[in-house]
């Protein structure tokens, strides 16, 4: 396992002494050896847990996932379905540290074939586009414009005398 992330500790914690059993935990890793490291893996887990403000926490990983046609494991997130095709592997709607997930991780992991990879695999296609830098850029665009526009709104609407939405001055 490669990352520096909040579970690290707890996975060191839960090592039983080199048990071969045990995760390899590799640390940070450069950018520059990230995307070797993911073509050396079949499939990737996507974080499921919630974040500070409640929300969950979907990282850039998605899009590098995808880049490399690696299917997801995760928990039943809304993100999971969301996006088009079969490409993750859903685990119940418990979250990553709790030990039904894991439970149904390692039963995932002891009965996954190649054959199961590889369907998941082609299903990565579908949404790959989503990630596509000039897609994102129109997205992010149209945003930018939606924010200027309400923005002029709001000063124009400040500058006339209206000083709450919704009442008229």
């Amino acid at each position: 396992m490669s990352g520096t992330g909040a579970g690290r500790a707890k996975l060191e914690a839960s090592e039983s002494g080199g048990s071969p059993e045990d995760p390899l935990l590799r640390g940070a890793s450069r950018a520059t050896r990230f995307r070797p490291y993911l073509s050396a893996i079949d499939v990737a887990k996507l974080a499921s847990e919630r974040g500070p403000a409640g929300s969950f926490r979907y990282t850039t990983k998605l899009s590098e996932y995808l880049c490399l046609s690696l299917p997801v494991v995760t928990n039943a997130i809304p993100l999971s379905y969301d996006l088009p095709g079969e490409w993750f592997f859903r685990l119940g709607w418990h979250f990553a540290l709790d030990p039904l997930f894991i439970d149904q991780l390692a039963e995932l992991m002891k009965n996954l074939t190649l054959a199961d990879i590889e369907h998941k695999r082609n299903q990565t296609q579908e949404a790959a586009p989503l990630f596509n830098l000039e897609r994102q850029l129109e997205r992010f665009s149209a945003f930018v414009r939606l924010a200027a526009q309400i923005n002029l709104s709001l000063d124009h609407l400040l500058r006339s005398g209206c000083r709450t939405l919704g009442r008229g001055s």
